[in-house]
């Protein structure tokens, strides 16, 4: 507390109960403006009045505040980082490959996302304790080909985790079986994953399909998602975005479009929501898949014609291979070319 010596200590004058002259009580007032001929012969009571000291002055206070600055400015460098992400990809060699690819080859891709590409036996191995829904034993399995996948480039790897850890959020929403979703993600991440940790990698799925959505409204349109793709980034990347409280209207604001210069929309595009709806059977429906994961349903479902396509051709029902896509040699040699944001 302050010393009652303080520069800032102010007096106020109280009238004592009963002498006002209805026999109440007058209100306190201040010394300087008491009338003389009311006050005289009255008894005056002086109550020293001692302001708190300003709270910015505590050392507590200016650790906190330091500590908040800090921690703008992490948010603010790692939503100029995402910024930059976006307006730089479409220069790189990346993306002009990426771009370039055909129709078939795309499709074939979109399979792979969806059957995975571990070996069956594989997929069965995991011991359950007790009978699980559909959605809790395809969540389960799927966990275990990204897991064991032997996948080497990082754009495809990193894909198929964003995509594990929707489904996560997915199932969470839908399930209502915590125990069960964090018990599959301890099975990719670690088993002494804190629950707190595996929170925050579903928080991190949901921002970056939200802000996905939000591109599909500019003229990254379709190919939204091939952002989140090249950009090869792990979930807890995006994870962070959510700790920041960075809302992914933000990644938008002073956005003003022209990166993507002739470069053509995809009749493909690889819709986390449908290849979800996918993995899960159809037994979730799309319009719960989008309003979890921040789609909205008007833009994705006429879509879902293709995918039925996709997974309805002949060529599909013969080929049930568990292979990576093969990459070129010149796609290798700039798998580095992504722009790398820490």
């Amino acid at each position: 507390m302050c010393g009652a010596d303080d520069n800032r200590t102010r007096q106020r004058i109280s009238e004592p109960e009963g002498s006002a002259q209805d026999g109440g009580t007058r209100p306190a007032f201040a010394s300087d403006g008491i009338d003389q001929e009311n006050a005289r012969g009255s008894t005056f009571k002086v109550i020293e009045y001692n302001p708190p000291c300003d709270e910015t002055s505590r050392p507590k206070n200016r650790e906190r505040g330091g500590a908040q600055s800090q921690s703008a400015e992490r948010q603010h460098q790692a939503l100029s980082e995402f910024k930059r992400l976006i307006c730089d990809l479409p220069r790189t060699e990346t993306w002009k490959e990426w771009i370039s690819v055909a129709d078939p080859k795309r499709e074939e891709f979109v399979r792979g996302l969806v059957e995975g590409f571990a070996p069956p036996d594989v997929l069965s191995a995991l011991p359950r304790k007790s009978p699980m829904s559909t959605e809790l034993a395809l969540l389960h399995e799927y966990g275990n080909s990204v897991k064991v996948s032997c996948a080497t480039g990082r754009q495809w790897k990193n894909f198929r985790e964003l995509i594990f850890c929707s489904l996560c959020a997915v199932a969470l929403r839908s399930t209502r079986s915590n125990d069960d979703v964090y018990e599959a993600m301890r099975n990719v991440f670690g088993s002494d994953a804190k629950t707190k940790s595996l929170e925050a990698l579903v928080r991190g799925a949901k921002w970056v399909n939200r802000t996905i959505s939000l591109l599909t409204n500019t003229e990254w349109a379709l190919r939204g998602w091939d952002t989140a793709f090249l950009a090869a980034r792990r979930i807890r990347f995006y994870a962070r975005f959510s700790d920041y409280s960075i809302k992914p209207e933000q990644v938008l604001m002073g956005y003003r479009g022209s990166y993507l210069e002739d470069t053509p929309d995809t009749s493909v595009p690889l819709a986390i929501p449908l290849i979800i709806q996918r993995i899960f059977q159809n037994s979730i429906s799309l319009q719960d898949i989008c309003k979890c994961l921040g789609y909205e349903l008007s833009v994705i479902e006429p879509l879902q014609v293709l995918f039925d396509k996709i997974f309805q051709s002949p060529n599909n029902a013969k080929r049930r291979r568990r292979l990576e896509p093969a990459q070129s040699a010149k796609r290798q040699r700039h798998a580095n070319s992504v722009p790398l944001l820490t």
